[in-house]
């Protein structure tokens, strides 16, 4: 990943929680800076062998990794189980992606591609050196399909000769979930954090992700327009693991006695500079599996894990620099309310993300030659 998006090298004391939270599993992270700086998004990669149910993890993100779409017309609905960086330079990381001969999907006005072990990165962007295809939800994908329709080259030069570009600046603008209970999920996701909702422009792409062909719940930090999806897809294939079936495991699994397991690292994590004060927000309701003075992780009804944590190094006067209060993106309308415009006791931010990643593969592949004792194998 280090290769074709850039980020630092995160050291083991950047990642204290995880670090504790199993002293078998293996780790490693990458820390991408914005805002001039001064704040910064963590992504880390963790995974546990000694686990009892590592073999259940190994299998689903092999078959994750089996199925990626290099077309949108080939989509996987698991490919929307993503986290997307804005980035004013997207030639920089396709020229590299493509001098490898690393697949991508060129969906819309960005591109997908998937790291070893099953996990999608998206990034946004205006392209110029590939062309783009539109996304169209009500179009049907299967697995009878897959791969039958042959790969074709996003360009018409020869890019091989051209210098690599510095790499770009990376914003966190969202993270998406494919889930079966998009409703559900929405409306845990509200209660817990209390972001606002956002409406889906019916137009530039979205068109029929009302229900009809898919049905897309968005939700925003006022502010900050980080932003968390859930997408239900009607019309997509899933690469053989049903959603809803691996859902309900995953819950099975993650709301059980044993803890920590193959699962336990895969969670979206927020920063807070109050932890007392969103304790103080918290629901009783909430499912909590890992709990201390400074941060809890709790269980989502869906299957995965969303991490709060105190951690006063985000600047707010930064970010709003960055997206001013009149920031509207193109397709998204924000609407009224929300805990952090009615209750500022809190001020979430965009702190960190960690994905459980498996992937057969060195970590020092990726990582710039430099090969930790860690192997990540998803």
């Amino acid at each position: 990943m280090k290769k074709y998006l850039g980020g630092v090298l995160l050291r083991d004391e950047n990642m204290p929680s995880l670090n504790a939270l199993s002293p078998t599993a293996d780790m490693a992270g990458l820390r991408y800076y914005y805002a001039r700086g001064a704040a910064f998004l963590d992504i880390l990669f963790w995974f546990d062998y000694a686990a009892g149910n590592a073999s259940d993890a190994l299998k689903f993100s092999s078959a994750l990794e089996r199925s990626f779409a290099r077309s949108p017309d080939d989509w996987n609905w698991w490919q929307d189980w993503h986290i997307c960086f804005n980035t004013d330079d997207i030639d920089a990381v396709a020229l590299r992606l493509m001098k490898d001969r690393i697949p991508f999907s060129n969906a819309a006005y960005g591109l997908y591609f998937m790291l070893p072990g099953g996990v999608t990165m998206q990034l946004i962007g205006r392209p110029t050196l590939y062309w783009g295809e539109d996304f169209y939800f009500c179009r049907k994908t299967t697995e009878a399909g897959f791969h039958h329709s042959q790969y074709y080259t996003l360009n018409t030069t020869d890019i091989d000769s051209l210098p690599n570009r510095p790499y770009p600046v990376l914003i966190p603008v969202h993270h998406a979930f494919a889930t079966a209970h998009p409703d559900a999920a929405f409306a845990w996701t509200q209660q817990l954090l209390d972001m606002q909702e956002m409406t889906v422009h019916p137009i530039e792409g979205f068109q029929y992700s009302d229900g009809q062909c898919a049905y897309v719940k968005w939700l925003t930090i006022p502010d900050y327009w980080f932003q968390v999806h859930y997408v239900e897809q009607k019309f997509k294939r899933d690469g053989g693991v049903n959603i809803r079936s691996h859902e309900a495991a995953v819950v099975r699994t993650l709301s059980s006695s044993t803890w920590p397991n193959a699962f336990s690292g895969t969670r979206l994590g927020f920063s807070v500079t109050s932890f007392e004060a969103f304790m103080r927000h918290l629901s009783p309701s909430f499912t909590i599996v890992e709990e201390s003075d400074k941060h809890l992780v709790v269980v989502a009804p869906f299957g995965y894990l969303f991490h709060v944590f105190e951690d006063a190094t985000f600047q707010r006067e930064a970010l709003t620099r960055l997206y001013p209060p009149s920031f509207q993106s193109p397709h998204l309308v924000a609407q009224p309310g929300g805990f952090f415009q009615k209750k500022q006791n809190t001020d979430l931010l965009e702190g960190h993300l960690v994905l459980v990643v498996v992937a057969a593969f060195a970590i020092g592949s990726f990582f710039s030659g430099k090969t930790p004792v860690a192997r990540l194998c998803l």
